[in-house]
């Protein structure tokens, strides 16, 4: 008798254990972004979408948002990363305004099997699953420039970056463009450390008169130095910052994240930056609340192949989260509206090596280019000690 009491007893307990109501298990967040600098106004972006999508969340749910300032040195970096972590462990990190950043994460994010949604777009040239990343890719970026270039009688251009990795693998993977070397054009480059090396830009190019001007200065996209140079050129310039607002310059084309439906004017005055972490937010919420229990390999699960639609237009992301496939477009802002130049039939498969040279050749000229720096992934003056 004493045995079935019991034995009544303890199912009762059981039962009463399981489906009591459980605390939902506490979110902690962590965004990246930059907060002092020339640069912190471009993350503004990221950080006003993630308090904006996320404090609704906040008023129901458990969550901690924290924030780095992600210009800080890398070792600073990780040990923010670590302290934040042992305090409460960090489900995923949000935001990064560049892949100067992103790359600085990479080795925390490898360690601890953590994954970033990052909404810019990227040179690519990493070896990474950990990445989720609804931004243009490096073959995505220049796609637009090499189709429109095919049909213009250019023959020479000028191609003005920043001295970062980025600026170097896109001017190396344009110059070694198939299209552009069966069309005889030729690329050249200027390569600048600080945003005040713009004040001789006019005199630069009138030297070596080019036929187009293509910017990868995206750092230093609203300083004053490089408008003012801009305005005073008598030729035509072409912008792949496309995480840079298509209507923030007049008579400038720019490539963009836009799908064949869309009208070039409902993404005025927004930032692909911000409209990617806002579509990034609102996956990461259904994901969480899909799920009752959820770590870095059910996240991986919930993003691979993930399709969905963002202000620009659709995209899915890579089955093996290398990327996403995506639809761009080149745009021109003339006469206070966005004109389409050229866009993608279909989403673009994303491409994180070049197709021209080896995945080893690309790495090792990245890895060239961050010993040469000093172990900066950009030597300019937003990322000097």
């Amino acid at each position: 008798m004493k045995t079935s009491v019991t034995l009544v007893v303890l199912l009762i307990i059981f039962i009463t254990f399981w489906f009591w109501p459980k605390a939902a298990k506490p979110l902690h967040l962590v965004v990246l972004s930059e907060q002092q600098g020339m640069l912190a106004s471009r993350d503004e972006a990221i950080r006003y979408a993630i308090d904006r999508d996320w404090s609704e969340w906040a008023q129901h749910s458990t969550l901690r948002l924290s924030y780095i300032d992600s210009s800080q040195p890398q070792s600073e970096l990780e040990k923010s990363l670590q302290t934040l972590d042992a305090e409460q462990a960090i489900d995923a990190l949000l935001g990064c305004g560049d892949s100067v950043c992103l790359r600085k994460a990479i080795p925390w994010l490898t360690q601890q099997q953590r994954l970033i949604l990052y909404p810019a777009s990227s040179e690519g040239v990493w070896q990474s699953s950990l990445i989720v990343h609804p931004g243009l890719l490096a073959n995505q970026v220049l796609l637009p420039a090499v189709y429109w270039l095919q049909t213009q009688s250019i023959r020479d251009v000028l191609m003005i970056g920043t001295n970062s990795a980025r600026s170097t693998l896109l001017l190396r993977m344009l110059s070694n463009h198939e299209s552009l070397r069966e069309q005889e054009i030729t690329v050249s480059h200027l390569l600048f450390d600080y945003p005040q090396q713009f004040n001789d830009l006019n005199t630069l190019i009138i030297e070596n008169m080019p036929d187009l001007l293509i910017l990868d200065t995206c750092e230093w996209f609203t300083q004053r130095p490089l408008l003012l140079a801009l305005s005073a050129l008598p030729l035509p310039v072409l912008s792949l910052c496309s995480d840079q607002p298509a209507d923030a310059i007049p008579g400038i084309y720019s490539v963009q994240q836009l799908s064949q439906a869309i009208n070039p004017a409902d993404i005025r005055n927004s930032s692909a930056i911000s409209r990617n972490m806002h579509w990034l937010n609102r996956q990461l919420m259904l994901a969480v609340s899909e799920q009752a229990q959820w770590d870095t390999s059910s996240l991986r699960d919930f993003f691979s192949y993930r399709s969905g639609k963002t202000e620009a237009g659709s995209l899915t992301t890579d089955r093996e989260l290398r990327g996403s496939w995506l639809s761009v477009a080149l745009l021109k802002y003339e006469n206070d509206a966005l004109i389409p130049v050229w866009k993608s039939a279909q989403d673009i498969r994303p491409q994180v090596f070049p197709s021209s040279g080896s995945p080893s050749t690309w790495l090792h000229d990245l890895t060239i280019y961050w010993r040469n720096a000093g172990g900066f992934w950009r030597t300019a003056s937003t990322e000097e000690p």
